[in-house]
């Protein structure tokens, strides 16, 4: 995420479009997406955020950008509903063995909705490669904790 990405090459609609390379095309960004690396990979995010609770951002976004080569600002708001689906998954498996407390639930979930509005209103005027770059080095501090952690 640190790196810049390697320019893709120019690809004709007809010559990339295939049972397993899904075209996709929002405003002026036009991008493929291997679909037989998307999924098994999707389903591997998923597991781990179901498992222990992380996964939202810090598995998804880096995936869909240098994995599936989703442009960033689509990899952040396509991580911000992912990550709503992923949760709802994750509670209702928790909240059938006991494991939910809705007063925290709903405390913790009206902030983090109130900055999730503010945080996608930051992103849309930041530039990409600086969004990119500053969320590789989120990671990396939260590499650093968590290893600090550990040991």
């Amino acid at each position: 995420m640190l790196r810049p990405l390697p320019e893709q090459p120019a690809e004709s609609s007809r010559s990339c479009q295939s049972r397993f390379r899904w075209r996709r095309e929002l405003g002026d960004e036009v991008y493929f997406v291997n679909l037989l690396v998307a999924f098994p990979v999707s389903f591997v995010a998923g597991l781990i955020s179901g498992l222990i609770g992380v996964g939202g951002g810090l598995l998804k976004v880096p995936m869909m950008v240098l994995l599936f080569g989703v442009p960033m600002d689509i990899a952040v708001g396509s991580s911000a509903f992912m990550v709503g689906v992923t949760a709802a998954g994750g509670f209702v498996g928790h909240a059938a063995q006991g494991h939910w407390d809705w007063r925290t639930s709903l405390i913790l979930a009206t902030t983090v909705f109130i900055g999730g509005q503010i945080g996608s209103r930051i992103s849309i005027r930041v530039n990409r490669q600086k969004l990119r770059k500053g969320f590789g080095l989120f990671l990396v501090v939260v590499a650093v904790f968590m290893l600090a952690r550990v040991l």
